[in-house]
């Protein structure tokens, strides 16, 4: 009798064993592929690691260069209908001379917020803007003889919706802003403002103030 229950004790406590044995297997073998789920996700990050540091390596791509990239930002649709001006360095553009006149050339000028240098935002198609100075009205910001090429300076001119006086911003990184023209120009600040390539340089990064 008292054997009988010694075996019966033995076999419960087997089986108790046996239990807890297949319990611990089952939680090692999630811990297995909780592992290798893991070093499967570091993997992925390693490799997403070395194609980033790879494609900065081959563009040779600095912080600098990254910060002034230009990336889409509705910046010209809050400002529609609003007046504005555009400077950098302490200076503005500029209406030369405050003239009305048309062919008048701008430049860039100690900022003084006046009727010259205040532009506004108007809508024209497919997204493009013009600006209006505000010491010409109903004239626009243009591109000379609408040519296209490096350097070529601005002037005032009758509105006329043409290539010439389409104009977007691009809000940049360090919170400028890149005057794009067609063609892929940008508004550039040399000796005097003209277009260049569009580049996000320093050069071509205004400043946007509500005035």
């Amino acid at each position: 009798m008292k054997e009988a229950f010694n075996l019966a004790a033995s076999e419960e406590e087997f089986e108790r064993a046996i239990s807890l044995a297949e319990k611990v297997q089952q939680e090692i073998e999630k811990a297995e592929r909780a592992d290798l789920l893991l070093k499967k996700k570091l993997h992925v990050a390693e490799n997403l690691k070395v194609l980033v540091c790879n494609q900065f390596s081959e563009s040779k791509v600095t912080l600098n260069s990254i910060m002034s990239k230009t990336y889409s930002f509705p910046l010209h649709r809050s400002l529609l209908g609003k007046t504005i001006t555009l400077s950098r360095e302490g200076n503005s553009l500029d209406v030369e001379g405050g003239s009305d006149a048309q062919g008048t050339t701008l430049i860039l000028w100690p900022s003084h917020t006046g009727p010259n240098q205040r532009f506004k935002v108007c809508e024209e198609k497919e997204d493009w803007y013009s600006l209006e100075p505000q010491n010409a009205l109903g004239k626009r910001v243009d591109v000379m003889w609408g040519n296209f090429v490096e350097g070529n300076r601005l002037h005032i001119w009758e509105c006329n919706h043409t290539d010439a006086q389409l104009v977007k911003f691009n809000h940049t990184l360090n919170g400028r802003c890149v005057l794009e023209f067609k063609n892929g120009f940008a508004l550039t600040a040399n000796e005097h403002p003209c277009i260049g390539i569009k580049n996000g340089g320093d050069n071509q990064n205004f400043e946007i103030k509500e005035v």
